[in-house]
């Protein structure tokens, strides 16, 4: 997913990740992802939902003090990960995009995902005015004056192919499970003297063309005693 992201989007987690490391979080949460939008006044996120400027505001409403001032620069090393309601937001972003048909993922939309759901960075966007509806039209409103950079080769055919094989499976998965439960046959064990259990699934059209029912039954095969002609008996076990 990352790959889709901007460097200006990037280097907002980066800053997500400073700010959580120096509190000794174990994960970074929405309130680092927000103060992470905060530190770059050129970045999107900042020009159109005024991060910049409420900054100390946000900062005081989430609870986060501000970093000490120093001349070095933070480099405690530790790897966290995102917290649940972090990762939530990560995948709003990517919805956002979606939504705006665009492959790049920048800070607006890191902001706008913050916004989807309950939370805290969200409350405290809220209070400061920013809104979801308003940030969705400044973006379009921007990357009208300032197209995005393009889209590198094969990279929106591999991201389609992600998602389609991931629904394809989870489908294929779930008619599965549908089929064990509802249709007993599939869960006999296997029958001797050539008896065999068929299922028939098919779709039926009523007479007026203009409904269908879709009908499934088991019926229990076995070869007719004395035929010669290789003849079957049927016996229908559930419809």
């Amino acid at each position: 997913m990352f790959e889709r992201y901007t460097d200006e989007a990037k280097r907002a987690i980066f800053f997500a990740h400073v700010e959580a490391v120096h509190r000794n979080e174990q994960s970074i949460s929405v309130r680092d992802l927000l103060v992470g939008l905060t530190w770059e006044s050129q970045s999107l996120a900042c020009k159109i939902g005024s991060q910049k400027k409420n900054a100390v505001e946000l900062r005081s409403s989430v609870g986060v003090p501000h970093l000490p001032i120093t001349s070095l620069p933070y480099t405690r090393k530790s790897e966290i990960p995102l917290d649940r309601d972090a990762k939530k937001a990560v995948a709003y972003a990517a919805k956002e995009g979606d939504r705006d048909r665009q492959y790049w993922i920048d800070s607006d939309r890191l902001l706008r995902g913050l916004l989807k759901f309950s939370n805290d960075a969200a409350n405290a966007l809220l209070s400061t005015g920013v809104q979801l509806q308003s940030l969705r039209s400044a973006s379009a409103q921007h990357r009208k004056e300032l197209p995005p950079p393009p889209v590198p080769k094969g990279a929106r055919l591999k991201t389609v192919f992600r998602k389609c094989w991931l629904r394809g499976l989870i489908t294929a998965l779930l008619l599965i499970i549908f089929a064990y439960l509802k249709v007993p046959a599939l869960r006999t064990k296997p029958l001797v003297d050539g008896t065999v259990d068929v299922c028939w699934l098919g779709i039926k059209s009523d007479s007026d063309a203009e409904s269908q029912t879709v009908f499934c039954h088991v019926s229990r095969l076995w070869p007719a005693k004395g035929a010669t002609d290789g003849s079957w008996c049927s016996t229908m076990l559930r419809k």
